[in-house]
């Protein structure tokens, strides 16, 4: 340990002060005594000499281990994995030896990331290209690492840059960098990383979903990297049972390949995938494992009125991959529990007589409770006077079975919540929605729209419908603005309907927000008395979904919850047609169009599939579960060979495939999810579209 000073010059002063100290102490005019006078001027010339001594700049030297070291670890595609671990494995010892005072560890690419311990830079993120929170692996900048580097180094240690690289730099140049860290008296150690083989071809990653089907396809993305034109062999193996082997050119670089596997047991499985290429002068990185979980086929419950039918459509859902027990009516579960392993239950051309009371109670439950998909398909012996109009199952479909002449006059009401969380799209969407209602409404039909937030007022008074041009101008003008009231708007709308004979008089009321109590069910009560029957329409998490729910029920309507307020449009229309009673109908031909790729149509090659007719169908989520109403597929429309359209079905490679469509819609547990409607329109499927009167 030794002082050092930085400045010489303030020992000048030193002569000056001790004369200045000595004139002070003969100059006093204190009467002090002599020991006093000489102990005052002692401690001003220690006071000086300290004075002058800071001046000077003192620096005080002592020895130690102050070695701060930065280690820069090369994890670009040029490097083997194992070349990069034993790296890794190299730095751990270097650091075990406890030489370095202080280290950081950086791992760079085309980037470089710091971390604190070397056991982190196994875990570090990597991509194939620029990445956010990733290191780049395609390129190789020496010039960002040891800026990094550089700057991690603390004050005042003795810096030490430790490089391991193969030193194939992409980007970056160096030598000015160089020459600075020898100014600067940095030193830089390096240690080369042995680069992979020449022609080298290897596996990079592989990604399957976490959880599959057993029995059903999915898709294996294998992440390739090869150095030079490649052709090879890719098997695909859950434990040593083959699932699947291709043949594959690569060119250099990275590459991506998707194949199709299919596990047939359930439970955890691992995968193995190799890469068999002809000379790979590294045969060990074309090797990789990763595990996933395959959950056991869907059960489906398919209940048949004509028995004879029943396989067409049984054999096109097992061939979707779907686990089908078939079972005549009397066979129908009595108990809720029973039915609670099934996805989802069909019912096809059964008679209502032919369930009994007991058994329609289940499947109700079973929906409402226990989350189970319900599909009700078939004709005249589910639609219609015959069909299951007044059952409990009729209380949970979204269609109304009950078969009535179409009115002769109706009204509709449109009430229009306005309140300011409806502000942007969602009012822009419910006013169009209004606007398509009226569309649908003949010009000797009346319709009237009442738009409310804390206060009410009717944009268009209850009218003929022939001014529609008139009718969608004022819709258009409606405001956004202030909390939500619901009850006085409804009030309103049962006072003014009273005073109006029609055969159908029907209410819409949307909301997205909470509203103020009141005695809902005494109002409504009174409407469906009135014979003014209500439905609802809940937009949004924030929207009062019980209050809206009850309205419905007690309004004998029917209820409905979205996120999307894009669907708002659709369910005005469909609401219009329902309490207008117009019958289904089977449309014309139509080509399948996907424009949103969702998991339901996984798997289902709908560019190829045939125009077909559409039958009609419809959809709702009642309680936990799901149920889906469908005409024109029950008994021997399941038949491939009773349809013409059918038959070019039938030649489609994916016919199997889509009638487990159905399932998978209409099934609450097949892979259905919420909000999402997809249709696939061909006589496989037969969804349907119903309406309130069949």
């Amino acid at each position: 340990m030794h002082i050092s000073f930085q400045a010489t010059w303030p020992l000048l002063l030193l002569l000056p002060a001790l004369v200045l100290v000595w004139w002070a102490r003969r100059g006093s005019l204190i009467a002090f005594r002599p020991r006093q006078l000489d102990l005052m001027a002692a401690l001003r010339a220690v006071a000086l000499v300290l004075v002058i001594v800071a001046m000077m700049q003192p620096v005080l030297y002592r020895t130690g281990s102050w070695l701060s070291t930065v280690y820069l670890l090369d994890v670009s595609r040029s490097i083997s994995a194992q070349g990069i671990e034993d790296a890794i494995a190299w730095i751990e010892r270097a650091e075990a030896t406890g030489v370095s005072e202080r280290s950081r560890f950086v791992a760079f690419g085309g980037n470089a990331r710091l971390v604190d311990e070397p056991g982190q830079l196994r875990s570090i993120r990597v991509a194939d290209g620029p990445a956010a929170g990733a290191v780049d692996r395609s390129r190789t900048n020496l010039r960002a690492a040891l800026e990094r580097g550089v700057a991690a180094l603390p004050p005042h240690h003795v810096p030490r840059l430790v490089l391991l690289s193969d030193g194939n730099a992409t980007d970056g140049q160096v030598e000015q960098l160089l020459q600075q860290l020898q100014l600067d008296e940095i030193r830089l150690d390096t240690r080369p990383t042995p680069a992979r083989f020449e022609a080298d071809t290897w596996i990079e990653s592989v990604r399957v979903p976490s959880t599959v089907t057993a029995g059903r396809p999915f898709r294996v993305v294998i992440e390739i990297y090869a150095q030079t034109n490649a052709r090879g062999t890719i098997t695909i193996l859950a434990g040593e049972q083959p699932l699947v082997a291709e043949q594959i050119d690569v060119e250099p670089g990275a590459s991506s390949v998707t194949l199709p596997a299919v596990l047939e047991n359930a439970g955890p499985q691992t995968l193995q995938v190799r890469l068999q290429v002809a000379g790979d002068p590294e045969p060990d990185n074309n090797r990789a494992e990763v595990s996933l979980y395959a959950r056991a086929q869907a059960k489906v419950l398919y209940i048949e009125g004509r028995p004879e039918s029943s396989q067409h459509l049984a054999e096109a859902l097992r061939q979707g991959g779907l686990d089908v027990n078939v079972a005549t009516p009397p066979q129908i579960p009595t108990r809720a529990a029973t039915l609670e392993p099934y996805a989802a239950v069909i019912v096809s051309d059964v008679l209502a007589d032919a369930i009994s009371p007991a058994s329609m109670r289940a499947l109700a439950t079973y929906v409402e409770q226990l989350g189970g998909g319900l599909i009700v398909a078939g004709g005249e012996s589910v639609f219609g006077e015959k069909g299951y109009a007044d059952t409990l199952i009729e209380t949970i479909m979204p269609v109304w079975f009950k078969a009535e002449r179409e009115p002769k006059d109706m009204v509709l009401v449109i009430a229009l919540d306005k309140s300011y969380s409806m502000v942007g799209d969602k009012m822009a969407l419910a006013k169009e929605a209004s606007k398509a209602a009226v569309r649908q409404l003949e010009d000797e039909q009346q319709f009237g729209l009442l738009a409310f937030d804390y206060h009410f007022y009717w944009p268009v008074p209850i009218q003929s419908a022939d001014d529609k041009a008139g009718i969608e101008q004022r819709i258009s003008g409606i405001e956004a603005s202030s909390p939500t009231n619901i009850y006085p708007a409804l009030e309103d709308i049962y006072e003014s309907l009273l005073a109006i004979d029609a055969e159908v008089k029907h209410v819409i009321l949307l909301s997205d927000g909470k509203t103020y109590e009141d005695d809902y069910e005494g109002l409504v009560t009174k409407m469906t008395e009135a014979e003014i029957t209500v439905s609802t329409v809940a937009v949004g998490d924030k929207a009062d979904r019980e209050l809206l729910g009850n309205i419905a029920r007690w309004g004998k309507g029917r209820a409905y919850y979205i996120q999307d307020p894009s669907r708002v449009p659709e369910i005005f229309i469909d609401e219009t047609q329902m309490a207008q009673g117009i019958t289904i109908e089977e449309g014309g031909e139509i080509v399948t169009v996907v424009r949103n790729k969702i998991e339901t149509l996984a798997g289902l090659d709908l560019e190829r599939a045939p125009p077909v007719g559409s039958p009609p169908s419809r959809d709702r989520l009642p309680g936990a579960g799901r149920v889906s109403t469908t005409t024109a597929c029950g008994g021997h429309g399941w038949d491939l060979r009773s349809d013409p359209r059918a038959a070019a079905c039938g030649r489609w490679p994916e016919c199997g495939s889509s009638a487990t469509v159905v399932a998978r819609v209409g099934g609450a547990g097949v892979g259905a999810v919420p909000g999402q409607h997809a249709a696939a329109q061909d006589p496989c499927v037969r969804r349907a579209r119903g309406n309130s009167s069949a």
